[in-house]
């Protein structure tokens, strides 16, 4: 990666730059692109989790296995919501035990 200085300028003003930039990244904990990343591949007995196949992960079998159905309640849950937007989820488990997650890193 290259800092943010190494911009170049074309004709007409435009910058060009085919780098991957620090300004052009933000870091993010594993639990938030766990549950809304994208597409979930995993494999319980290796002790992993893909992500859109490209973003690997390692954990524990359990854990593999509790994110991935975790994972598939949220999906469920969220369409739920979309279909009848009046449906209130302050009150469910999941969202608490995922909010408390995203605070502690799972850690919590």
């Amino acid at each position: 990666m290259q800092p943010a200085s190494n911009l170049s300028v074309g004709a007409g003003g435009s910058v060009n730059e085919s780098k991957i930039l620090l300004r052009d990244i933000t870091e993010i904990t594993p639990f938030p692109l766990l549950f809304f990343g994208g597409r979930l591949e995993t494999q319980f007995l290796g002790g992993t989790i893909s992500i859109d196949g490209w973003i690997r992960l390692s954990a524990p079998g359990r854990v593999v296995a509790l994110v991935q159905a975790a994972r598939a309640e949220l999906d469920t849950l969220l369409l739920s919501k979309i279909r009848d937007p009046d449906r209130d989820l302050h009150s469910s488990g999941l969202l608490q035990l995922i909010c408390r997650l995203f605070d502690t890193d799972g850690l919590g």
